[in-house]
């Protein structure tokens, strides 16, 4: 969430921020798996070795440059050449540092800007609390290229999470590529992205199941959407992803060609014109 980091936290209804005493585990980490939220740590702190530090302010630089040596959950689809805002060679051409990364959109401000506000909404019409988290992100205790950040979870008896929440402003034009509540009817892109989530979460001790979707466009109802997780797919996911990753991006060798702005460019710099 945008703001200021050290800012104290603000309660509303049904919306609490995440929890001070607890951290996404990172691989090589120690982590508490009994911990309702997988560790025992502040947040931003790495206890590895013992040790106490800061790792990079959320949205920094450093942070940025952190993320692009790894393939986060809302890049997948776009790896997988599935998501209708980015190619396979738009993600491996930030990632092996052929270009720099895209500035952030008024939407994606927007988007996050609104994310309490939706995630309060969701509350109100279920009846569930929840907790904002979308500043943590999870790395795979396993596979450390893998992340994922869930803008929230929903809460049950006590501070147990009892599954994730994925909160989407979606805009008039998009809205119409959403099927009604209580169905499992989402954009490819972003199924991709809630199984990733899941079987990330689950690998970090979250016991998710499923991932409800928050989907708000202004002046309509609320819509609840709901992703359950699945193994096979995961693992379908999973595979292609990972080769993707150690094929193209570490063997630095581009994906082919997809017609995208960055296969362009990649194309003009390989092959200049002769003027």
């Amino acid at each position: 969430m945008a703001g200021n980091d050290h800012a104290s936290p603000t309660t509303i209804h049904g919306v609490e921020p995440a929890a001070d005493n607890c951290r996404p585990s990172q691989a090589g980490e120690s982590r508490d798996v009994s911990h309702p939220l997988g560790a025992g740590t502040q947040p931003g702190t790495n206890t590895r070795d013992g040790g106490a530090s800061r790792s990079p302010l959320w949205g920094s630089p450093e942070w940025q440059a952190d993320r692009r040596s790894k393939l986060g959950a809302s890049q997948f689809a776009a790896a997988l050449n599935l998501s209708t805002h980015a190619t396979a060679h738009d993600i491996w051409a930030v990632a092996v540092g052929e270009r720099e990364a895209d500035p952030e959109t008024p939407a994606m401000r927007h988007g996050t800007l609104l994310e309490p506000i939706i995630g309060e909404e969701y509350a109100r019409a279920t009846g569930h609390k929840i907790r904002l988290r979308s500043r943590e992100t999870l790395t795979h205790p396993d596979h450390p290229w893998l992340v994922a950040t869930p803008d929230a979870e929903v809460i049950g008896d006590g501070s147990v999470a009892d599954y994730g929440l994925q909160i989407k402003g979606v805009g008039i034009h998009a809205a119409g590529r959403w099927g009604e509540s209580d169905t499992d009817d989402v954009p490819p892109a972003v199924a991709v992205q809630v199984m990733i989530e899941l079987g990330v979460a689950r690998a970090c001790g979250l016991r998710w199941a499923k991932q409800d979707i928050a989907c708000w466009t202004w002046g309509r109802p609320l819509k609840v959407l709901v992703v359950e997780w699945d193994e096979d797919f995961y693992a379908e996911l999973f595979e292609r992803g990972r080769a993707f990753w150690f094929d193209h991006v570490l063997a630095r060798v581009p994906p082919p060609l997809d017609g995208s702005d960055s296969a362009w460019e990649f194309l003009r710099r390989r092959y200049p014109r002769e003027e």
